[in-house]
């Protein structure tokens, strides 16, 4: 039911899967587990400037890039 849950919103998606992971944690080990923004795996990999060289800062260049590779 995630269209119902998220209306098709990424970011609906993204903080319900903070949420369950949130309970998740917490019903098991009782710790309550800070919530952090989704990000790329490549942010922290070089300093701001040189990542924005690096890296599109469109999602969609990343789909297009997997789309057209082999992966895909």
């Amino acid at each position: 039911p995630f269209v119902q849950l998220t209306d098709w919103d990424h970011r609906r998606l993204y903080d319900l899967k903070g949420d369950v992971v949130i309970a998740g944690v917490e019903a098991v080990t009782g710790v309550t587990m800070p919530r952090f923004e989704k990000r790329r795996f490549q942010h922290g990999a070089a300093a701001r400037d040189a990542f924005a060289a690096a890296f599109p800062g469109d999602d969609a260049q990343y789909r297009s890039a997997y789309q057209q590779s082999p992966l895909a």
